[in-house]
């Protein structure tokens, strides 16, 4: 019995009885003290309470969240069918079987393959993002030459970079570079944030992309000459559906996924991605991809 206690309430106050025993001369005393704990009792049941509340919070959230991935997943795959029949019928409009179309005619047919194919590649990034949420899209990890595929990714965009007199500066290794990635997922990275910086990229204005060597980690730099992005923007630019307001973007079309599908992908790699930017003095995004 010696230093123990016990908690007793009383119509609604705590106290807690504690039991000890002294010694006084040959005899044995038992002392008994009584502490008022209604406080701490009343706010040990107010965190049980908001823990409880907490609880429950997070998962309505996360069935929030299963519900919207499951939608977007159902909604752009049910998209897809409608669209591709669309872009089908344009293109059969076009076939000389059927005659030829006048210069307005043309043109309308011409517009309508645009809009669709533009629209189809926006429903086709939203689906991969709720494939992405859901954990659907494994990778499939091989040896692969990086730097090889960087050139490639560059190689692609030459053209387009041509047209809009935007100069595209190459700064990568002359020998092979080879990490374990999957190289389908890695060049979507690469296309994603080119695509991005010649979108923010007025004419006469360069890309220019690095590959540097770390100890742990491969380091892709994508530096753009653009508008850069505002100091209220920066701290969302990698959430799903999220644009800067700014000059930008203002007037650029697109779902906000494309960075938030290179942020996605890179950490399923165990990697990392930082952005480095001035409002009016571009912006660089940097990927570290490890080497295993």
């Amino acid at each position: 019995m010696d230093g123990s206690s016990e908690d007793v309430r009383l119509d609604g106050i705590f106290l807690e009885l504690q039991f000890s025993t002294m010694q006084v001369g040959d005899e044995k005393h038992l002392v008994i003290s009584l502490r008022d704990i209604t406080e701490r009792k009343h706010t040990e049941q107010e965190i049980r309470n908001q823990n409880e509340l907490l609880r429950l919070s997070v998962a309505q959230a996360e069935q929030a969240n299963r519900a919207k991935t499951l939608f977007l997943a159902n909604m752009t795959h049910e998209l897809k069918t409608p669209l591709n029949s669309m872009l089908g019928y344009a293109q059969y409009l076009n076939m000389p079987q059927l005659g030829t179309l006048n210069k307005r005619q043309t043109e309308a047919v011409s517009s309508i393959e645009t809009s669709g194919r533009h629209l189809l590649k926006l429903v086709e990034q939203i689906l991969e993002y709720s494939r992405m949420e859901a954990g659907r899209i494994p990778l499939d990890r091989s040896n692969c030459d990086i730097a090889g595929l960087v050139h490639q990714s560059l190689q692609s965009f030459s053209t387009i970079c041509k047209s809009k007199g935007i100069e595209l500066i190459e700064d990568l290794p002359t020998t092979p570079v080879r990490i374990e990635c999957d190289q389908t997922r890695i060049r979507q990275v690469m296309d994603n944030l080119l695509s991005n910086a010649i979108k923010h990229t007025d004419a006469d204005g360069e890309v220019q992309v690095s590959l540097l060597e770390g100890t742990e980690n491969i380091l892709i730099r994508v530096k753009d000459s653009g508008a850069g992005i505002p100091a209220e923007d920066q701290d969302r630019i990698f959430e799903p559906f999220e644009q800067s307001v700014s000059g930008r973007s203002r007037k650029r079309e697109g779902t906000g996924l494309g960075l938030a599908i290179v942020k996605r992908i890179v950490d399923m790699h165990q990697g990392f991605i930082t952005l480095q930017t001035m409002e009016g003095s571009g912006t660089t995004f940097t990927v570290g991809l490890p080497y295993h």
